[in-house]
């Protein structure tokens, strides 16, 4: 469904706003390549007397309000704002994608667009040499070029099972003792589907296979328990070699083959599918050293959770993360162990060596992209696990993000930016949501929980939460003037802050528990009478009283403010525009869209 469809109270917004705005004016809703746009012409007071023209036309994006509309000139030179246009001659308007919330509508950009367009002409006739207005330069081709980094790693293949002996590659890791089987190497080419299996097996994503580990030959070998039990006895090689032909475990060419002329260094015995016995043969002393194997069995990996119907109860719900640094990576790994097996990942940045200190991942990781990064550490945890890496920066919500995660049982906003495109998103599909914030070089941090249609929005909850903070008198004194001044924006970008991995890592803990207590609920109505707001102190500073201190927010008398856009949505356009529901209902329905050819 179109979204003037779906949201006709928005739609009327529109066109009532734009009306009342330019009382008489040619703009004209059409639908293009099964978008929504809007056609009309501006007109600017000329120095000399007079106006000029400046048609120009909108386009509304799939998943609008979630995302800014963009404008463009029509039938005008690209370049009469100079760089305010990017190649697409999209112009870059001050109100932009961090500044964008629900209150906003086409009418903030046109004005915006009138704004620069006024600024461009004063330059023009007053030869002033620069726009009083926002600029943002086009990224060039090496910046986007400089942004993919690509690492090229081996893949392993898996152990064929109707043979009886085969060449493995074995890899003796740096940091320890143990021995990475790389599994059977076939000698004939196996088929496309053999190696579709290889892909999906588990042991790649718990191990993958580093170039740098120094690589030995070795095979596999197929026995019985009662041929292992003596053969641990040759440790002499030439004895190993005649026991393998005595016992019929290798015919002669096979040793000869394996262990004469490839001179292979690691033999890993099976019974059945199991591996039992380790050998390194060591040709120059003549011997053979032995081992046990270890073999791991991923059925219980949970066997050690206290609650294995809990754990059950949320293997199949999924959970949107968005931000995957310091706080989002630490949430991530503690939903993993708990039992959530489908995370969907969002994040645009690059993990580098400054991040190290506060993530989860480590050196190793360096280079990939957060996500991929988190992706592969997780899967090390539970590889069979379902994570999904998202690698966009969120401002506004793409349409193509939009349907992959507005099914999501419940999503986490680890960035402590963007609360309010997240908190309207989450409010229009009905999805819980928990945002997760660190104060400055971590003395403490906050985590709000919200749950549409149980607790107020989460704009609401915060203002009420900061309006109780600026009186510091107590946590039960709740503001009783509950309005929303939408015309107070931030701007800019939120800077990280120096903190300790420990201190910001309290703040992700509570922000996992609090959201596992969602997943878990089988009523959410509960959550009503809980405290959905956890201020944690690491010093004593500010509101803390002392060190680690806990302050959980009484939100039961929470409400949402009366002119909140997000908590009551229709009902609150409807009080703006002073139309009753029928009424706003019939003008949208009365409302012919044409379809147009492309004119471009």
């Amino acid at each position: 469904m179109k979204w003037w469809d779906d949201k006709k109270h928005i739609f009327v917004r529109e066109k009532i706003r734009i009306n009342d705005e330019w009382k008489t004016n040619d703009f004209e809703f059409f639908i293009k390549n099964e978008l929504l746009w809007l056609s009309g012409t501006l007109y600017l007071p000329a120095k000399v007397g007079g106006f000029i023209s400046f048609p120009f036309e909108l386009k509304y994006p799939k998943n609008y309000p979630f995302s800014v509309p963009y404008i463009y000139p029509k039938g005008r030179e690209k370049n009469w704002v100079g760089n305010h246009q990017f190649i697409s001659s999209a112009f870059c308007l001050d109100i932009r994608d961090k500044t964008w919330n629900s209150s906003l509508s086409a009418v903030d950009i046109i004005k915006s667009l009138e704004k620069l367009l006024l600024a461009a002409l004063d330059m023009i006739e007053n030869k002033t040499g620069k726009l009083e207005v926002y600029e943002e330069a086009e990224p060039t081709k090496l910046d986007i070029t400089k942004r993919k980094i690509q690492c090229i790693v081996p893949y392993p293949l898996s152990i064929p099972e109707n043979r009886g002996i085969g060449s493995i590659h074995c890899y003796n890791t740096l940091d320890d003792n143990r021995i990475i089987v790389n599994p059977i190497l076939l000698e004939n080419e196996p088929d496309e589907e053999y190696y579709k299996q290889i892909i999906k097996s588990e042991y790649l994503k718990i191990w993958g296979l580093n170039v740098l580990f120094p690589k030995t030959k070795g095979v596999w070998i197929k026995a019985t328990l009662q041929q292992l039990q003596s053969i641990v006895f040759k440790e002499d090689l030439q004895l190993f070699k005649e026991f393998l032909a005595i016992k019929n475990i290798l015919a002669n060419e096979e040793i000869n083959k394996y262990f004469e002329v490839d001179k292979v260094e690691q033999v890993v015995f099976f019974i059945d599918n199991r591996a039992e016995l380790y050998s390194k043969l060591k040709y120059k002393e003549e011997k053979v050293e032995y081992a046990g194997c270890y073999n791991q069995d991923l059925t219980k990996l949970f066997s050690r959770i206290p609650d294995n119907q809990k754990a059950s109860s949320i293997k199949n719900k999924k959970v949107t993360i968005i931000g995957c640094g310091s706080a989002g990576s630490v949430i991530a790994e503690e939903f993993v162990k708990s039992g959530v097996s489908d995370l969907i990942l969002i994040d645009d940045e690059y993990l580098t060596v400054e991040n190290v200190s506060r993530h989860t991942c480590n050196l190793k990781d360096i280079g990939l992209k957060k996500t991929r990064a988190l992706q592969n550490k997780l899967f090390k945890i539970n590889p069979f696990i379902k994570i999904e890496c998202i690698d966009v920066k969120i401002i506004t919500i793409p349409s193509y993000v939009s349907e992959k995660i507005n099914n999501s049982d419940l999503i986490i906003n680890a960035t402590a930016e963007i609360e309010e495109v997240i908190n309207e998103f989450c409010w229009q599909y009905k999805i819980p949501s928990l945002h997760s914030k660190v104060y400055p070089m971590g003395y403490g941090g906050e985590i709000i929980r919200v749950i549409p249609e149980i607790t107020p929005c989460f704009e609401c909850m915060h203002n009420m939460l900061s309006r109780i903070l600026e009186t510091q008198q107590g946590f039960d004194d709740i503001p009783t003037n509950k309005f929303i001044n939408y015309n107070e924006t931030e701007e800019g970008e939120i800077l990280p802050t120096p903190a300790l991995s420990i201190d910001a890592k309290f703040i992700s803990l509570f922000t996992a528990k609090m959201s596992l207590e969602i997943l878990y609920s089988t009523a959410l109505e509960e959550f009503k009478s809980k405290s959905n707001i956890v201020l944690w102190g690491n010093e004593k500073k500010w509101i803390f009283k002392q060190e680690f201190e806990c302050i959980k927010v009484n939100t039961s008398k929470f409400i949402s403010y009366t002119n909140c856009f997000v908590c009551y949505g229709n009902k609150q356009i409807e009080s703006e525009l002073g139309l009753t529901e029928a009424e706003v209902l019939k003008i949208a329905n009365d409302t012919i869209l044409k379809n147009v050819e492309d004119n471009f």
